[in-house]
């Protein structure tokens, strides 16, 4: 069994897509069960919006139930930019694990993520030159990747050369600005260290230390051919979102400028409720979001229960075949909202994404990512 501790969904989403990509019968746990029989179960920790104290107790006691279990080895996932308490969530996983040191990798050079020379770049744009720089909160402020990580949370954190080997103890991240990186890096990890970092990392370690592939589940059977995008991430809409429901001529149900008040009425989020439902008689796939060009000085996690909210209503009203969850906050408060706490991992539909079936009660196929990238090809290219 291998294991992945996330701190958001959508990020052990990914990495549990990255493994049945691999053949390898994966699980989303947001409460871990032991008694699973899946060869990678990938846990949602739920904390990369807690303090560091408190994100480094549930770690703490999460990992503690994941040693227990006696898996084959961890993999601590972390936001690709470096958002959240990840040194402190890296060194309470390795107390808990008993290792002396993690190796860090967060480039997805793939998706033109890379560490050059200490500094974090994006699509050849410093990190802090980015929409990450308007991140409300952890926004980008430098491209050093030792100045972000030390500022969101404390730890021994040293950077390296792409060929260095880490120290004895703490945590070591090299630059890594091309693919053979993460590969040399993977070949070989001692047991006395916790690798750490993005999916492509992940991905590079699964090539030499994969487990047999085990037989898949069934792909699931939808009766339905509604889909239903949910947006609760702002760096989503603020880059391409909005453009991309317009070029594939799918219809935006946006939330009403009444609901980011704080004394609208129940009915309101009824009638927003009913607009979405109204959209699916001229479309089968419909985009609700929050919206807006830029969301300051509201709080982000009441809109986030606002979208929720609508969501469920409409989940309650109409037949949906597939949700389609964009940003880790939202698609968690979802899931939690209605009790779904496992789910099974079916075909890939890109790297990294894949639909995820909920086990032991109906519901629609989910497929969840992280709100910094954009539905690949294959989503929008689907017909329902």
């Amino acid at each position: 069994m291998i294991i992945v501790l996330a701190d958001d969904l959508s990020g052990a989403a990914e990495l549990a897509g990255v493994a049945r990509g691999y053949r390898l019968r994966s699980e989303v746990h947001t409460r871990f069960d032991p008694k699973s029989q899946a060869d990678v179960i990938a846990v949602d920790t739920d904390s990369r919006s807690l303090t560091p104290e408190k994100a480094a107790k549930r770690v703490r006691s999460v990992a503690s139930e994941v040693v227990s279990a006696n898996p084959d080895w961890i993999y601590k996932k972390t936001d690709s930019v470096l958002r959240g308490n990840i040194l402190t969530e890296i060194e309470a996983i390795c107390e808990v694990t008993d290792q002396a040191r993690s190796l860090f990798i967060p480039a997805n050079p793939g998706k033109q993520r890379v560490i050059l020379r200490g500094h974090y770049g994006v699509e050849g744009k410093a990190l802090n030159e980015t929409a990450f720089a308007q991140d409300p909160q952890y926004p980008a402020n430098t491209s050093l990747v030792a100045d972000l990580l030390q500022d969101r949370s404390a730890g021994r954190l040293t950077m390296i050369g792409p060929t260095n080997e880490p120290g004895p103890e703490g945590v070591f991240v090299p630059d890594a600005w091309e693919s053979k990186h993460l590969v040399e890096r993977a070949r070989s990890i001692p047991d006395d260290t916790l690798p750490a970092g993005a999916a492509e990392f992940f991905s590079a370690i699964l090539e030499h230390r994969a487990p047999s592939p085990t037989s898949p589940p069934s792909e699931p059977t939808t009766q339905s051919e509604r889909h239903l995008f949910v947006c609760g991430s702002q760096a989503g809409w603020a880059t391409s979102r909005r453009q991309e429901c317009f070029a594939h001529h799918v219809p935006i149900v946006a939330m009403p400028r009444r609901i980011f008040e704080d004394d609208f009425e129940d009915h309101e989020l009824d009638a927003w409720a009913v607009e979405t439902i109204i959209a699916f008689e001229i479309s089968p796939r419909v985009m609700l979001a929050i919206g807006g060009e830029k969301i300051t000085g509201i709080d982000t996690n009441k809109l986030t229960k606002r979208l929720i909210d609508v969501t469920c209503r409409v989940l309650r009203h109409i037949s949906i075949s597939q949700l389609y969850l964009e940003g880790g906050a939202t698609a968690a408060a979802l899931i939690r909202r209605q009790g779904w706490n496992q789910m099974n991992v079916h075909k890939p539909v890109a790297f990294g994404l894949a639909d995820l079936e909920v086990i032991g009660t109906p519901a629609p196929l989910l497929t969840i990512k992280p709100g910094s990238y954009p539905w690949p090809d294959a989503v929008w290219g689907h017909s329902p």
